[in-house]
């Protein structure tokens, strides 16, 4: 979800991750947060939002799944993108999620596969 600048995933209207000026990326179709595989390239290609409600139920008992995400900043005025992923698992009955890892792609505008750490 995004509020201001603030953008976060929530499980049940509870915050379970918070970065300013994340973008979440999103199916084209649902405009939903992709579930995504390993070794997914996490770039600008792709349908990124700011959706208010995004909600993790395609996750729901599919086992360790990804999330693209990409942060923004403005450190000279101009737009930078970073990529990363989140690596997720939500139960089946949607009681527990856990946040496996995260990472970042701290160098500007290049893309990340899904479970690449260095």
């Amino acid at each position: 979800m995004t509020n201001g600048f603030e953008a976060y995933l929530s499980s049940n209207s509870i915050p379970i991750l918070c970065d300013g000026g994340n973008q979440f990326l999103v199916d084209e179709e649902t405009n939903q947060i992709k579930a995504l595989t390993e070794n997914t390239k996490v770039s600008e290609n792709g349908t990124w939002t700011n959706n208010t409600k995004l909600y993790l139920d395609q996750f729901i008992g599919q086992g360790e799944k990804y999330i693209g995400y990409r942060m923004l900043s403005y450190p000279s005025g101009e737009i930078i993108y970073c990529y990363g992923w989140i690596k997720i698992k939500l139960s089946a009955n949607k009681d527990t999620l856990i946040i496996l890892n995260r990472a970042t792609n701290q160098t500007e505008f290049n893309n990340l596969l899904t479970g690449q750490i260095n």
